[in-house]
């Protein structure tokens, strides 16, 4: 649901809301202010790898594991990459 208040504040991602109701009555609730990915609340390489490689199992046409991994590994390592081109073939 939209909270007008919420929506009002000058931010780009506003801070979102969570309540969990149980089936025996519980509520839970919590407020994450800033979204996964944001400046103050950032991925870190391990979770930005694991998301990167579960969206690669969903693509169109299957992307070969071994080339993903190499890929990573590139990326890690990207300040050692002479030519970033030699990336792109692993991703086709």
């Amino acid at each position: 649901r939209v909270d007008p208040a919420k929506d009002a504040l000058p931010m780009l991602y506003v801070p979102a809301d969570v309540t969990i109701e149980l089936v025996d009555g519980r509520v839970y609730r919590g407020c994450e202010e800033f979204v996964k990915g944001h400046p103050r609340n950032p991925f870190s390489l391990r979770e930005c790898v694991e998301r990167f490689m579960s969206c690669a199992r969903l693509a169109a046409r299957r992307m070969d594991p071994g080339r993903l991994q190499e890929f990573v590994r590139m990326v890690e390592a990207l300040e050692d990459v002479k030519d970033a081109g030699e990336m792109v073939p692993l991703l086709t």
